[in-house]
């Protein structure tokens, strides 16, 4: 009997199942997992948490009369047959007696599952040690899920347990449900003039073959579809005609009243902790305060060319407006008085100072230290965080106390917060002191207060501001599910994971700060196996995993840490806009290729291709590490690699560990950092094995100083010399060098980094390229590359002539392009008003009063026109109760929480002296 792979047992199941669909009722697999650690409360078991740094994280010492619950947990209509536990064990541990069950509704409550076979196995590296796989009791509905344990005082360590089942579903199941911010959950949601007025709600009806089309607004919410889609049948979630959906992660803020200068504050009651809270205004991302000020005028940290800085990162201000968010960050120099030091325990204390180089006795205006850090009282900077940028990434400490020792220095004790900290100093930032809430566009927040200077030119009383702060990580969670489709929808301050999924596809969506944080661990990264970094919860960027997920013509901007990260097999993100990523300077890119280096099956047959990435700090593309055999490598092609690698002295455009990678067709130019370049295997991480051609490097993009031939390098570091088992051919290299490939200062060239590549210098005309003004290093007729290259077996298939030809081009074939093949377009946002409160009207007799209403889907906006008279507005239900009285200010509006009154028709009424402006309409 022939076998088959996982694969292409898929591929037939998938085959089958479309056929079956189209006839009758079809069936396929269907599963969802629990994550220990997302227990919803537990008892006697202890949290494995992040500061551990265990190779996983769960829930641990599981001893008799333990117990993890999760709420809410939807078994459906029983068609979910199987369970599995996923665990840790260990070796002193003797578990003969033990056994771990899952039980409905109450830790004695009915028994769904048991697991007595628990082994003495050692956790190996970041996977569990063993899956025992139980027979699952009938059960349907919704119901609260417990884990017991029993019969011993330490069992195990719990992973995760996984469900899986089976189901059916007809042509009689594939429906179109609507959904709009003016509809309401009690519909049917079958027609256009009765939608669901939540995403979710149709998400948990919707069976194969049925779609979601969403009309225009805004959607706070995180969706997680109940059931899966089958090949031909998928889950369809899109934008109803094109119009402007958004998914958000924040919640708006409210009822602003004015605090002092320009800061006004409202009342704000969640957060997402300590240095995890983010303000947007009108979309865009707002700082919290901070010193220098993000735009503070003319200041340069670091004239070009020196190094006492440290760190040697040049001045951001050139970056500024490059790219989304707001502006690259304006710095300082952070010095240190020599206590630095790398992999310091958390909490250990340092000392820095602030203090105008006395190299520079005369300094200018735009030289000298922004006045908010000198001459301040004793500890005055005291609770604060710093943050400095060195040579690999950046670091976070809390100031214990400050001193001004001079009018031209400021010395402080900081407690580290990152498990690293450089032995150099570097350029940053003082944040997180209500005190230097000082400028436009910062925030504070304390006592559950918001403040808030806004932006210039911006007015929080004016009808349709918005003021935001993100209170959800993800806005679609696809884990454990297969064909869906997410097709046009734009996502602000939320995230997307596809943990475990298969066949899913996000086509013409759009990311705005997929993540936000200003202060991580360096190790969260998962630079070394024992890291406890998470990917999965979106927190770190979209997550992807499974197989045969697709990320194509869509956009990703902004984020904390990765834009995307990639892992499983076969997937793939293509044609698609990336920017301005990893803005807190970690181990992460505009795309990270993620892999545990002991789990096999991860960063399999991955594509990254024809998408334009760029403005990222640090990397563009980073492979953590790959597969390692080459019919399964990463394969990164046809890509527009732009300016990139501007906060760090050493970094890379594509930079990579272990792994086959497969580097090929791209363009690059403009890498910003001193030590580095455009593509560079890291050999101190395990680099090596690479295959690099066909590529196009140039510089002089950068907003840095000019990277000038021969004093900077293009390629670098790993093993692709000719002995070793990486490649480097048929490249074209203009006005730009090779590390490692060719002499810094001899210019001598390597055979294998040559052989079949043109380097051209600043002089290109001997070349004879098509347009090299214009960037095409294509070949004319007459070029001494034609013909002038050697064969390479397996790589250089086919060519013209008697011989390939130099460089990435080949003579009389078709030019190569690479990057998205469309352009990024502006966010229109917040999208357009909803109508649902009814049609304003005025009270006869009493047209002198002017005003206005806006009804949004959250909120209703009332707006006096009338200048110099106070007034108040006043809400009643349909009994003529009153509701809600505020007082409007003399020409101002107030928001007015619509969706806090519930359902019903309502009277919203506004009163300014004798006169009276009266709404009537119903709130859905």
């Amino acid at each position: 009997m022939c076998k088959m792979n996982p694969a292409q047992m898929r591929s037939l199941f998938a085959m089958i199942a479309l056929s079956c669909f189209a006839a009758s009722a079809a069936f396929g697999p269907i599963g969802f997992t629990l994550e220990a650690e997302h227990y919803s409360a537990m008892q006697g078991a202890t949290f494995d948490p992040p500061a551990d740094k265990e190779p996983r994280i769960g829930v641990k010492h599981c001893g008799s009369g333990d117990w993890i619950r999760w709420n809410s947990v939807n078994f459906l209509n029983g068609e979910f047959d199987s369970v599995a536990l996923h665990y840790w064990t260990g070796w002193p541990q003797d578990n003969s007696g033990a056994v771990v069950r899952l039980r409905t509704d109450a830790p004695t409550g009915a028994i769904l599952a048991s697991f007595d076979r628990l082994g003495r196995q050692r956790a190996i590296q970041g996977e569990p040690s063993a899956v025992i796989t139980s027979a699952l009791a009938s059960v349907t509905g919704i119901h609260t899920l417990y884990l017991t344990f029993e019969g011993s005082s330490d069992i195990c360590d719990i992973d995760r347990i996984s469900f899986s089942g089976t189901m059916t579903a007809g042509p009689a199941d594939a429906k179109t449900y609507y959904v709009s911010t003016i509809g309401n959950d009690g519909n049917d949601g079958l027609s256009i003039d009765r939608p669901f007025r939540t995403i979710q709600k149709a998400a948990s009806v919707m069976k194969p073959g049925s779609r979601c089309l969403i009309r225009q607004g805004i959607y706070r919410e995180t969706v997680c579809p109940l059931y899966t889609g089958f090949a031909g049948a998928p889950l369809s979630f899109e934008a109803y005609n094109g119009e402007n959906v958004v998914i958000s992660g924040a919640d708006p803020v409210i009822g602003w009243t004015r605090h002092s200068n320009g800061i006004l504050k409202a009342p704000m009651n969640w957060t997402l902790g300590k240095y995890n809270d983010q303000v947007l205004v009108n979309g865009k991302m707002a700082w919290v305060a901070r010193c220098p000020n993000v735009d503070e005028a003319g200041y340069q940290p670091e004239p070009m060319g020196s190094m006492w800085c440290g760190s040697g990162v040049f001045n951001w201000t050139k970056w500024q407006r490059l790219a989304d968010p707001v502006a690259f960050p304006t710095l300082i120099c952070i010095g240190e008085n020599g206590s630095h030091g790398i992999n310091l325990p958390a909490g250990y204390e340092f000392d820095g100072d602030i203090s105008q180089p006395a190299s520079w006795a005369n300094p200018t205006s735009a030289m000298m230290l922004p006045a908010a850090l000198l001459n301040r009282p004793t500890d005055f900077f005291k609770g604060g965080l710093v943050t400095t940028h060195c040579m690999w990434w950046a670091s976070f400490g809390e100031i214990t106390g400050s001193r001004s020792e001079s009018s031209a220095k400021t010395t402080f004790t900081a407690k580290l917060l990152s498990s690293s900290f450089s032995d150099l100093a570097g350029p940053g930032w003082i944040s997180y002191l209500f005190e230097l809430l000082d400028a436009p566009n910062e925030w504070f927040r304390k006592d559950s207060t918001l403040y808030l200077w806004p932006p210039n030119g911006v007015d929080l009383t004016a009808p349709g501001a918005l003021v935001e702060v993100k209170r959800r990580i993800l806005g679609f969670d696809l884990s454990n599910k297969e064909y869906v489709n997410i097709t046009g929808i734009r996502f602000l301050a939320a995230s997307l994971s596809l943990d475990r999924a298969a066949h899913c596809a996000i086509d013409k969506c759009h990311f705005k700060y997929v993540s936000h944080y200003d202060m991580h661990e360096w190790y969260e990264t998962g630079v070394f196996w024992n890291s406890p970094y998470d990917p999965t919860n979106g927190r770190y960027g979209i997550w992807v995993s499974g197989n045969d997920n697709e990320i194509r013509n869509s956009s990703v901007v902004g984020s904390a840490a990765s834009g995307i990260i990639l892992s499983g097999y076969h997937n793939t993100v293509i044609n698609c806009i990336i920017h301005s990523c990893n803005y807190t300077t970690g181990y992460h890119a505009g795309v990270y290729v993620f892999k545990r280096d002991i789990t096999e099956n991860e960063a399999r047959g991955l594509t990254i291709g024809h998408n334009t990435i760029q403005y990222n700090s640090r990397f563009n593309v980073e492979v953590k590490a790959a597969s390692s055999t080459p019919q399964d490598r990463v394969r990164i092609e046809y890509n527009d690699f732009g300016p990139s690698a501007y906060a760090l002295k050493e970094s890379a455009s594509v930079s990579g560990q272990t792994g086959k990678v497969e580097v090929s067709h791209n363009y690059f130019h403009g890498v910003g950092c001193l030590d580095g370049g455009d593509v560079l295997p890291e050999s101190d991480m395990g680099g090596g094995g690479w295959i690099i051609h066909h590529n196009v490097f140039w510089q002089g993009e950068t907003p840095n100083a000019p990277l000038l031939t021969g004093s900077h390098w293009c390629l670098g570091g790993g093993d692709t010399s000719a002995n070793g088992d990486g490649l480097l051919f048929n490249n074209t290299v203009v006005d730009s060098c090779m590390r490692g490939t060719r002499d810094r200062d001899t210019g001598l060239a390597i055979w294998y980094a040559t052989n079949n590549t043109i380097y051209a210098r600043s002089d290109t005309v001997p070349w004879k390229f098509t347009d090299a003004i214009n960037r095409d290093y294509s070949l004319r007729a007459g070029s001494p590359a034609i013909d002038a290259g050697h064969d390479i077996p397996g790589w250089v298939e086919s060519f013209k002539g008697s011989a390939p030809d130099l460089g990435a081009y080949e003579f009389g074939e078709p030019r190569w392009t690479a990057g998205a093949d469309w352009q990024e377009q502006a966010w229109n946002y917040p999208p357009g008003n909803v109508a649902g409160v009814g049609q304003p009207f005025m009270n006869a007799g009493q047209h002198t009063l002017r005003a206005t209403l806006i009804a949004m889907a959250d909120r209703i906006i009332v707006k006096s026109m009338d200048p110099m008279r106070e007034g108040s507005v006043m809400v009643f239900n349909s009994r003529g109760s009153l509701v809600l009285k505020r007082k409007i200010e003399n020409g101002r509006s107030i928001q007015v929480p619509a969706s806090s009154f519930g359902a019903g028709i309502y009277v919203i009424k506004l009163q300014i002296g004798v006169n009276s402006a009266v709404w009537r309409g119903m709130i859905p």
